[in-house]
This record gives C-alpha cells, structure tokens and sequence, in this order.
C-alpha cells in the first residue's frame, strides 16, 4: 500500500517507467488484477519497450484466463 500512495499522486505524463511497474505489481498483489491492466496498458502507452510491464501484462492475462492475449504479449 505504500508504494501506491507514491505512486498514485504523480500524473500519469510525468511517471517514469518503474512507477508503472511498481504500480501494477502492487494492484496485482492486492488482487485487484482489473486495475492493474489498467495500470500495465497506461504504462506501456508511455513506455511501449518496458520488458517488465510486457511480463506484467503477460501474467495477468494468464492468471484471468486469457491465453491467447498472453501468448501474443510474449511476441512483444
């Protein structure tokens, strides 16, 4: 939770690519997996090459059942 209140006032333009990361692993771990695509999809608008939050996207798809988004997260 602590991250997340760090994290949560910056405006999404000025995070930089760990905020996003962090961010989604948090909501992840809290099982909120529908905030954290939010979070992961944000992110990778801003940083499209973020290994990370490709892997993030990735593990979320396949813990909500998603296979085939996840399989084309890895082509990424």
């Amino acid at each position: 939770l602590g991250a997340l209140a760090l994290i949560r006032p910056v405006p999404p333009g000025l995070r930089n690519q760990t905020l996003w990361e962090v961010e989604a692993l948090a909501l992840r771990s809290l099982g909120q997996p529908e905030a954290a695509r939010r979070s992961v999809n944000e992110g990778l608008e801003a940083h499209p090459t973020s290994f990370r939050l490709w892997m993030e996207r990735h593990h979320l798809d396949l813990i909500t059942g998603h296979a085939d988004a996840a399989r084309e997260a890895l082509d990424h």
